[in-house]
């Protein structure tokens, strides 16, 4: 079986977030990964405003390493998680 090649153009990133931002809407939204570079952040939020109005438009960060914040955001989950138990 061979493996397909995905296309990660800068387009096709603005794309994704602005289908996923209209069902989550979260207030800031971290891009990270191989395909994705500081500079193409603008670019993606200029796409991004063609589809999100300006005040539903998430704050888009580009962070080269996200597994220390991932970490800590699966702790705190978890600990709510946790303290409601207890409640």
């Amino acid at each position: 079986m061979s493996k397909k090649h995905i296309l990660y153009s800068v387009e096709n990133v603005a794309l994704s977030l602005c289908c996923n931002a209209s069902l989550l809407n979260p207030s800031k939204v971290i891009l990270t990964g191989e395909a994705i570079y500081p500079e193409d952040i603008e670019k993606i939020e200029k796409i991004c405003l063609e589809y999100i109005p300006q005040e539903f438009m998430p704050q888009i960060q580009y962070q080269k390493e996200y597994t220390k914040d991932y970490m800590q955001g699966i702790y705190l989950l978890s600990l709510k998680i946790f303290i409601e138990e207890l409640l």
